[in-house]
């Protein structure tokens, strides 16, 4: 580690960093063979054989202990560091690791070294020679619901009542497709919902529903149906279609998007939280053009909410340095860089930085692809615009004969060229395709 204590431990001040006074070096103990952090040098970023090196950080670490090394290369605890190292006859038999105050994001594992970058947490190592990094960040705290107040009532404005409510975020959805609802109050002993106008007057808690546990919400709100997902990472009112993977039954968005975190190939999620109805979607997948019954819909994008996966298209961790055409600011999703890609000629590939929302369109004079740029390393995912071989390119309507044959394609259990007589509930025009037709009648609960 000594080698290392110049280019290592001491910093230009770049992004705002400390210079190496924030760093040091802790020496093994020649009795015990235990090199571990000390006080406010409480994280480590690397080890040598007489030593660790160690830093300063602003989240507290506690409940420390050894363990035995695993092939995995990371402490046991999901916010676990390594904070030290146990040796036994030169050999490295047991690892330090600290519970740490804050979420742990963009992890890697390294081989064949012993240090992360400046910057980084060392959260692990497998015993012989491979290693895993993490950037830290602040835990997100629970944000409470202030459009939402249990054992509440709005006694005025009564618009109708609707039996057979089985949550709030069900009776919120009731009032966002209801033309005037302003506010509504639901009653679980009952399973009730009571929808309210704009004349539903001051909250009361001494009415008869309020003392018995009522619920009254603002149209404003979502009845906590987000709660735990980022403000700026919701799409409200937006319904993708096409690249349909699955429909399921969910209570909240953020089971939808741990769901679709879940499922290969999964890259965005529609959820309508008055059906408690979650779409996942894959790349393939397109902002629908039509608005019908979305007033109630809300889309995340998986890189926007920290929970991108890899696949054979989706090189997480990945950059392809120089040949960038153009870059594009304030992108939410890889999967519209990638649609930046499809319109702009000569594009091969893109390296979209979800951490900045940042889309750099890439020709055939880009570099290898690495993994040890700062992009890289902060978690940058790199998708080959002819990855996988069928991508609806236009992401639009420019050729509608093509998208409608790609589109048909996709749904297994349709049939063509053939009616289902009878039972029409709705009629949608200025469809233009068939994953449009199927968003409409996902967004309506009797079809």
């Amino acid at each position: 580690l000594r080698d290392y204590n110049r280019d290592y431990f001491t910093y230009d001040g770049k992004d705002g960093e400390d210079d190496g006074k924030d760093c040091k070096i802790f020496r093994s103990s020649k009795e015990f063979g235990i090199a571990k952090c000390h006080g406010e040098y409480n994280v480590m970023i690397g080890f040598a054989n007489d030593g660790v090196g160690c830093c300063k950080s602003t989240y507290k670490t506690s409940s420390c202990y050894f363990t035995t090394p695993t092939s995995t290369p990371r402490c046991p605890d999901n916010n676990g560091v390594m904070t030290g190292i146990k040796r036994t006859d030169g050999h490295r038999e047991k690892i330090g690791c600290c519970k740490i105050e804050a979420e742990l994001v963009n992890c890697y594992e390294v081989k064949d070294t012993t240090r992360c970058q400046i910057g980084q947490v060392l959260v692990g190592f497998d015993g012989t020679n491979t290693i895993s990094c993490c950037n830290a960040r602040p835990l997100e705290k629970e944000k409470h619901n202030k459009c939402l107040t249990k054992n509440a009532d709005y006694p005025s404005g009564g618009m109708s009542k609707i039996l057979d409510t089985v949550s709030v975020s069900r009776c919120h959805g009731y009032c966002a497709d209801t033309e005037g609802c302003a506010a509504f109050v639901f009653y679980p002993v009952e399973s009730t919902c009571i929808l309210k106008d704009s004349t539903y007057g001051a909250l009361s808690r001494t009415s008869d529903l309020a003392v018995k546990g009522a619920v009254a919400g603002l149209m404003d709100c979502d009845g906590g149906f987000s709660n735990g997902i980022k403000e700026s990472c919701l799409e409200k009112g937006v319904v993708y279609s096409g690249g349909h993977l699955a429909v399921l039954k969910v209570s909240s968005l953020k089971q939808c998007v741990d769901a679709c975190a879940d499922t290969p190939r999964c890259s965005r999620v529609t959820a309508f939280p008055n059906k408690d109805k979650c779409l996942l979607k894959s790349t393939d997948s397109y902002k629908s053009s039509t608005n019908t019954r979305t007033s109630s819909s809300v889309s995340v994008c998986m890189e926007c909410v920290g929970k991108e996966q890899g696949d054979k298209c989706h090189e997480a961790n990945t950059d392809y340095p120089e040949g960038t055409m153009k870059e594009v600011e304030d992108v939410k999703c890889a999967a519209d860089c990638l649609a930046v890609c499809h319109k702009t000629k000569d594009c091969v590939r893109v390296v979209y930085f979800g951490k900045a929302r940042k889309c750099l369109v890439k020709d055939n004079s880009h570099k290898p692809k690495t993994n040890l740029t700062y992009m890289a390393m902060a978690g940058a995912i790199s998708i080959a615009v002819d990855c996988p071989e069928k991508q609806h390119k236009d992401h639009g309507h420019k050729d509608k004969k093509e998208k409608k044959k790609k589109d048909s394609e996709e749904y297994d259990d349709c049939v063509e060229k053939a009616d289902y007589p009878g039972g029409t509930i709705e009629k949608a025009n200025d469809l233009s395709c068939v994953a449009d037709c199927v968003g409409a009648c996902q967004g309506k609960e009797s079809c």
